[in-house]
């Protein structure tokens, strides 16, 4: 307690009004050394808190309507159509990474033969798991169906 009393305000304003009237030559200039980055630093806060910490507007979802009159076809040749621009927006990016990674230095045909030959294996993969998936799935309905039979078999005794 003894040292917050020795603290007040107006002897601070009294102490800094002191040092300010002194008559130095270098005083101006330390003065603006010492003022100018808290300035700035509380500027910027300032400039920040209006313009940059607004909030984003807000995301705007559109939804398209079709006419009832709309078949089958028609909505399979609109999703053929976005799959085929998809496609083309796809093969664009990828020939501008192309190119980048040609300007960079870096062989892109043989990250393409490599990317190839794995995607290859994937499929192989691919299709063995399928086939061993459809193989067991015919075997456990032969199975279900002979246990059907069995069922079917002992109900029928049971009834007679």
């Amino acid at each position: 307690m003894s040292f917050a009393k020795n603290i007040s305000p107006r002897g601070a304003f009294s102490d800094l009004m002191g040092v300010l009237r002194a008559k130095q030559d270098y005083k101006a200039l330390f003065f603006l050394a010492a003022a100018v980055p808290p300035l700035l630093i509380i500027t910027m806060f300032f400039l920040d808190q209006e313009r940059l910490n607004k909030p984003p507007p807000p995301e705007v979802f559109y939804f398209e309507s079709w006419d009832k009159s709309r078949n089958y076809q028609d909505i399979v040749a609109e999703r053929e159509a976005r799959l085929r621009l998809r496609e083309a927006l796809l093969e664009e990016r990828r020939q501008k990474y192309k190119t980048l990674g040609r300007a960079s230095g870096i062989d892109v045909d043989k990250i393409d033969r490599e990317t190839a030959a794995a995607r290859e294996k994937v499929a192989k993969e691919r299709a063995a798991l399928e086939k061993q998936l459809i193989e067991n799935a015919a075997e456990r309905q032969k199975e279900l169906e002979r246990k059907d039979a069995i069922i079917e078999e002992l109900f029928n005794d049971s009834a007679q």
